[in-house]
């Protein structure tokens, strides 16, 4: 008789043990996501974030994600830097630029490439050909590809930064002093040429400056946060390789999203068609362009001191090579 109250008590006690782990389980499966403060240039480089978060997909992984836009990856990166927020999106150069002061920026995956970068002028007659830039006041923006593509440019033309007056401005103050005629040129990228040629309504010249060198866009982070969140930094690129295959060989998701989330119209979706290139990776290409780019830096004297950083110190690869190691090419 004992013994059967024996058996009765220890089945209660497994019951209760596997009620307890079921609890557990289900406490899992239903806890809060992860909050991820993303601080993006609201373009087209950056459309893999917006729609991995506006499709759903970030949310999908666990992550609640929060977009602060900027009007460039320049900005972007200025408040990653500042504590305001854990990742940021923004081209190769911007990072280039503030690696040299800052060793614990890292890059974690490549989300786009692009080449939208060009020089505009007036149809007036007074600049026709580049080299009639010599002396003249051109906006742009110091620390992005701007600067960098501007001075690759004006070197095929024989000029550099001595050569002209540079008047340094965010992209939209970029706009407004062309439009106004207090600068006689202006060197920026996509949509800001566009909206240049809306806003001027004059006959104006425009030169390709990068043809088919591809810029690289990044997603860029402090090491800090990556040694806090690891598996979270896993998620984020998973999330991010599932919405590059929602637009691949599905060209009229890709028109539909631009026009939505940054009120591109049908024509300029028309005037821009193939700047861009959508893909998570992190290439061989990347770390020779940014080792390019920080020579480039020092010989301007644009960069503090003369040592070029080591590139792959500033690269996390762990992240993307666990969700797909064939997406990671460089060499270590």
């Amino acid at each position: 008789m004992l013994g059967k109250y024996k058996f009765a008590i220890l089945g209660i006690i497994v019951v209760l043990i596997l009620l307890f782990f079921r609890e557990v389980n289900l406490r899992k499966e239903v806890s809060l996501p992860d909050k991820l403060t993303i601080a993006a240039y609201r373009g087209d480089s950056s459309l893999l974030v917006y729609l991995a978060q506006r499709k759903g997909i970030f949310e999908k992984y666990g992550i609640e994600a929060k977009i602060i836009d900027h009007e460039s990856g320049k900005l972007a990166v200025e408040s990653l830097m500042g504590g305001q927020t854990d990742i940021a999106t923004a081209s190769d150069s911007v990072f280039v630029t503030n690696s040299f002061s800052r060793r614990d920026l890292r890059v974690f995956s490549v989300v786009s490439e692009g080449k939208t970068n060009k020089l505009v002028v007036r149809n007036d007659g007074r600049i026709k050909e580049v080299d009639d830039l010599y002396g003249q006041e051109v906006a742009l923006s110091r620390g992005t590809t701007g600067e960098y593509y501007f001075s690759r440019f004006l070197a095929t033309h024989y000029l550099d930064f001595h050569d002209i007056k540079v008047v340094d401005l965010d992209p939209s103050g970029i706009i407004k002093a062309f439009v106004e005629g207090r600068v006689d040129a202006a060197f920026v990228w996509e949509p800001n040429i566009y909206k240049i040629k809306q806003a001027s309504g004059e006959d104006l010249l425009i030169w390709d400056a990068q043809e088919y060198n591809y810029f690289y866009f990044l997603l860029i982070t402090r090491q800090e946060w990556l040694n806090q969140n690891p598996e979270l930094a896993q998620r984020v690129v998973r999330a991010l390789i599932e919405a590059e295959g929602i637009l691949m060989g599905n060209n009229q998701i890709l028109i539909d999203f631009l026009k939505e989330s940054f009120d591109y119209t049908d024509k300029y979706l028309e005037y821009c068609a193939g700047d861009h290139r959508y893909y998570i990776y992190l290439p061989q290409s990347l770390l020779l362009e940014l080792e390019n780019q920080a020579v480039w830096q020092i010989e301007a004297n644009i960069a503090p001191g003369e040592q070029i950083p080591n590139y792959l110190n500033y690269i996390y690869p762990y992240a993307l090579e666990a969700i797909d190691s064939l997406r990671v090419n460089i060499i270590r």
